[in-house]
């Protein structure tokens, strides 16, 4: 089985990022091909990457642990010639273009007061300029390398109010969670607010790789700020069958980003599309509730076929 390890989530991972540009995606034994949409540079879609850092990626699957599959699985991604637009010759070179996503990444945060996430790299044009940056935030040297593993773990899982906090930075409101711990990429920041990265043209999208459970403990918070939001419906919470972890409001943050307008400044409608990987192993009961928690993003939300689950296992 380990053998399926290692295209597996790179490949999930980069079908999220075709789906979220419009594009097909195909794998090659480890390699992904991403074929993407023609786009100019004032419509490039907005790519946050959502990681779950909580003490569940300590958690193996045949003996590799879900920070090092994820670590390498986004940098294997991420960091390659198609992601910024470039072509690669016969020669193994990369032929540079324009870059064709604005890409960001999102983790949560160690702030209990309030939980959520923070944003360790903004939201900007994947160039090849910010593809060594991004490979510096996952590998300390910005190499892969096993054991160089960078993105610190964080104390809790706070599903909920991290999309909360990715709510929060594209409507270019003042941040919550996200620059309590102090290490949050400033150039998310614009005064007491974020600068949101949202325009009138480019479409906005979130990509959850989850790896365990969510934290109970914002359950209570997760609701309230929901109902700040207006966004108590009737059907909510929204059940699962077994309802292990209905409590937790994730997925109904999902459906509302999903369909309404999270930033009146800019011209247009503003949604926040979520596409959703979840790494656990197959035969775990665990696990298998988790992919049932995962999949309410893509029943429910769905109703409006805009969010798309992922599943990994090993």
């Amino acid at each position: 089985m380990k053998y399926r390890l290692k295209p597996a989530l790179p490949l999930a991972l980069g079908m999220a990022v075709g789906l979220a540009t419009g594009a097909a995606s195909a794998a090659v034994q480890h390699d992904i091909s991403l074929f993407l949409n023609e786009t100019t540079q004032k419509d490039l879609p907005n790519i946050l990457i959502m990681l779950d850092n909580s003490a569940n990626w300590n958690a193996t699957i045949n003996d590799t642990t879900k920070m090092e599959m994820e670590h390498r699985a986004l940098y294997e991604v991420l960091t390659s010639c198609k992601m910024r637009g470039g072509t690669v010759a016969e020669t193994g070179e990369c032929i540079e273009g324009d870059p064709i996503i604005n890409l960001g990444m999102m983790v949560f945060s160690n702030s209990n007061s309030p939980r959520g996430g923070k944003v360790l790299s903004a939201v900007a044009p994947l160039t090849s300029t910010r593809q060594q940056d991004i490979a510096n935030l996952l590998y300390d040297g910005g190499a892969l390398v096993a054991g160089k593993e960078n993105i610190p773990k964080a104390n809790n899982a706070p599903y909920a109010m991290m999309f909360n906090e990715a709510y929060l930075y594209i409507a270019g409101k003042p941040p919550g969670s996200g620059t309590r711990d102090g290490d949050h990429d400033v150039e998310a920041i614009d005064g007491a607010n974020y600068r949101s990265p949202a325009s009138s043209c480019g479409k906005n999208y979130g990509i959850l790789i989850g790896n365990g459970e969510p934290d109970s403990g914002e359950n209570k918070d997760a609701e309230k700020t929901l109902q700040a939001m207006d966004a108590i419906l009737p059907a909510f919470p929204l059940e699962l069958d077994p309802n292990t972890f209905e409590a937790n409001w994730a997925d109904e943050f999902a459906y509302i980003l999903a369909g309404r307008d999270i930033n009146g400044n800019i011209e247009g409608t503003q949604y926040y599309v979520t596409h959703v990987i979840d790494a656990h192993e197959h035969v775990d009961p665990l696990g298998e509730r988790l992919a049932l928690k995962v999949r309410s993003f893509d029943r429910q939300a769905g109703l409006r076929q805009r969010v798309v689950l992922g599943a990994v296992w090993g």
